[in-house]
């Protein structure tokens, strides 16, 4: 994909950042640390141990915390189609979506937010970011036991999982 710019910053172009093992791709900003997700990008960035590793343990975003920046509350544009982002509230989070392509913008710490308070029982919202975020979580943490048990016990019996 070709490179885009910062939707908040405007002018800055982000730097695209790849998973080697997954081959995901997401866009950061170098000035303000905002993150562009692309369609169903959310989701996968929960089992991208390497992006998720880099962008989303606590010494990222502490470190980020004494960098200074403003974050432009201008209306803001999608960096992929042009067109106008929309403000959905999520989980009492103000997000970035396109409604032509999807896309969703995050400020910096604003994926952290919406992970936590999905961990304390749910997120209310825009659906497209909710069901991202939820089977995101829920495919970086796995099947759960039981799951994995019938699947064995389908497999030693011949059925398909």
């Amino acid at each position: 994909m070709s490179r885009i710019g910062c939707p908040s910053c405007r002018k800055v172009v982000m730097k695209l950042h790849r998973d080697p093992d997954t081959g995901l791709e997401i866009d950061v900003c170098p000035e303000c640390q905002g993150l562009w997700f692309d369609p169903g990008e959310l989701r996968k960035f929960f089992t991208s141990k390497a992006l998720r590793g880099q962008f989303f343990l606590d010494d990222y975003v502490q470190n980020l915390q004494t960098i200074g920046y403003t974050i432009n509350t201008r209306a803001r544009g999608c960096p992929r189609c042009r067109c106008a982002l929309e403000e959905k509230e999520v989980g009492g989070v103000q997000v970035d979506l396109c409604p032509r392509c999807d896309g969703l913008w995050l400020d910096h710490g604003e994926l952290k937010r919406l992970v936590k308070k999905q961990e304390r029982g749910g997120l209310q919202g825009d659906g497209r970011v909710v069901e991202q975020l939820a089977q995101g979580i829920r495919d970086e943490k796995g099947p759960s036991p039981m799951a994995t048990f019938f699947n064995g016990l389908k497999s030693l019996f011949g059925k398909p999982g």
